[in-house]
């Protein structure tokens, strides 16, 4: 279903901290008005308490950023993360609990909703005193920023994803797959380098080509590497994976077949010399402790000799 700028949705979100265990957690959400059908979800779990704190005037664009910044810096705990994700996309295919989320909703009874998704934490996160505040907002298309767009067919200069800069360039790319060594879809994280053919569907996308030089004279597209910096579970395990290229150009691809298996980018010259560096001058260390250790045991055991014959 093809979205508008007019189309109505409830921004949910939700944040809740307990402080004897240092455990912050942050679930922002869209849904569809007129059908009630979830839109997005995302959710963080982590330790620092920036990730509880949520105002009644933050945005979608404002929580995302949130998760964004913690995610890049490692902020957060994967697992927990992952395990809550998955409890609570289990209670929204639950026809029982969707019909009482939707009652809670529509009725802004935020108390109930605190209630219901306070369940899933203490299965997932076990029970503790938890400090929760929620909020409800009816907004439409155009004030969630745009962050609900899944495609983009010209080059965009005010970024509608909080982990592409406004300003930089947006075009479509495909990846490069390896059947053999390749890494799986569902297994690609956040700053993964991977290789990608950029298409040339797009105004960004064939001056890209030209000006990096990726199209050969017969028309053939070289592949470049990319780096990962969000990843966005859509409808019908379909996953949007926005990349990287370079600081001024970013790349959005939907992969529907989860069990693919994507190409790694290889690492770079300077960084395999760097890596060689840093490998030799540990191997020189550990020689450097080595030698000097068995010299001391050369001495104890001189020593210990010299003295059981004296005595």
């Amino acid at each position: 279903m093809v979205m508008s700028s007019t189309d109505k949705f409830y921004f949910f979100k939700l944040s809740a901290r307990d402080i004897p265990s240092r455990t912050h957690i942050l679930i922002c959400m869209t849904i569809h008005e007129p059908i009630f059908k979830i839109d997005r979800f995302d959710l963080i779990v982590s330790q620092n308490s920036e990730t509880s704190s949520l105002g009644v005037n933050d945005s979608y664009r404002d929580c995302m950023n949130k998760i964004q910044k913690l995610t890049l810096s490692g902020q957060f705990s994967q697992s927990s993360t992952i395990s809550l994700t998955n409890a609570y996309n289990t209670q929204f295919s639950n026809d029982s609990f969707m019909e009482e989320f939707s009652h809670y909703i529509e009725n802004k009874e935020t108390n109930k909703l605190k209630t219901l998704f306070e369940q899933s934490v203490h299965k997932v996160l076990g029970r503790a005193e938890y400090d929760y505040i929620c909020f409800i907002d009816n907004v439409t298309q155009e004030e969630l920023d745009g962050t609900a767009v899944t495609s983009v067919t010209e080059d965009t200069k005010i970024s509608p994803y909080p982990s592409i800069p406004d300003g930089a360039s947006i075009l479509n790319y495909q990846f490069v797959l390896s059947p053999v060594g390749g890494t799986i879809a569902t297994d690609l994280r956040i700053g993964d380098k991977i290789l990608v053919k950029i298409n040339k569907d797009t105004p960004a996308g064939s001056s890209a080509l030209n000006s990096m030089k990726l199209l050969t004279e017969n028309g053939q597209i070289l592949p470049c590497p990319a780096e990962i910096m969000d990843i966005i579970r859509k409808e019908k395990n379909a996953i949007l994976f926005i990349s990287k290229i370079n600081e001024e150009l970013f790349g959005l691809y939907t992969e529907e077949e989860s069990g693919v298996k994507v190409k790694m980018a290889e690492l770079s010259t300077v960084e395999k010399e760097d890596k060689i560096i840093r490998d030799k001058a540990n191997k020189k260390s550990e020689g450097g402790l080595l030698i000097p250790g068995i010299v001391a045991v050369i001495v104890l055991l001189i020593i210990w000799v010299i003295v059981y014959y004296l005595l």
